[in-house]
């Protein structure tokens, strides 16, 4: 747990983002392992987590004008 230092905590969105068809499904944890991650670090550095957005089957490569859920985050 991070350190009460009085200072209020930051705020951040998340984004999520899996590249193949073989990562998306409920059988699947890409998208449970990138939320876990993100909420340990959130957590461990006074991080509250307020929006997030998933974008499946998306290549990294891909443009981001081509990303959905990245695209809510960055117009709210």
């Amino acid at each position: 747990m991070a350190m009460d230092t009085g200072q209020r905590m930051r705020e951040a969105a998340a984004y999520y983002r899996t590249s193949s068809a073989a990562n998306v499904g409920e059988d699947k944890d890409s998208l449970k392992r990138q939320r876990s991650a993100v909420q340990a670090y959130a957590a461990a550095n006074d991080i509250r987590i307020v929006r997030e957005a998933y974008d499946s089957i998306v290549s990294g490569t891909d443009p981001i004008d081509q990303r959905r859920g990245i695209l809510e985050l960055l117009s709210e």
